[in-house]
């Protein structure tokens, strides 16, 4: 006497006991339903995680061209400004805005070659420390290092 009504399975709709090969095959076929489901729901998601993705790049993008556009305006006041400056000093429009972009591009180009003189310096201590790094652990590991080699005249290429 089974008494548990969740261990039988439901009756079909046309009142006839399902046969076990029916059983399986609704069994599959309701696997397949909720397989089908749970993929749906993860590509939903997916695609939901992509347009705020693109959504936050979109204002990320907006909010950085107003301050760009931010900077850029207040740059131009600053250097018309020291402009008018000039053109009050000098007596002449033209003048004021010579000695300006002239002032304005020395300092450009200043900051240019010293971040360049900075990066190539940067790069060249990188490239030494490098090197120096590796001798190291050919002394630990060898007792000697190539520079030890090339000092006695023995070129570690050449051997066997």
């Amino acid at each position: 006497m089974d008494s548990d009504p969740a261990s039988k399975e439901p009756a079909p709709p046309d009142g006839n006991p399902p046969k076990s090969g029916q059983s399986v095959r609704n069994r599959i076929a309701e696997l397949q339903e909720y397989f089908s489901y749970y993929t749906a729901a993860r590509i939903d998601l997916l695609k939901s995680s992509v347009r705020r993705a693109l959504l936050w790049t979109a204002i990320a993008l907006v909010g950085g061209a107003v301050v760009l556009v931010l900077i850029a305006t207040s740059l131009v006041l600053i250097v018309l400004g020291i402009s008018d400056g000039f053109t009050r000093v000098l007596g002449s429009r033209a003048w004021g805005d010579l000695v300006t972009g002239a002032i304005f591009l020395t300092i450009l180009l200043g900051g240019m070659v010293l971040g360049i003189t900075a990066m190539q310096r940067a790069a060249r201590s990188r490239t030494i420390a490098k090197y120096e790094a590796r001798r190291r652990q050919q002394r630990e590991k060898f007792g000697r290092d190539v520079s030890d080699d090339a000092a006695n005249g023995n070129d570690p290429q050449q051997r066997g």
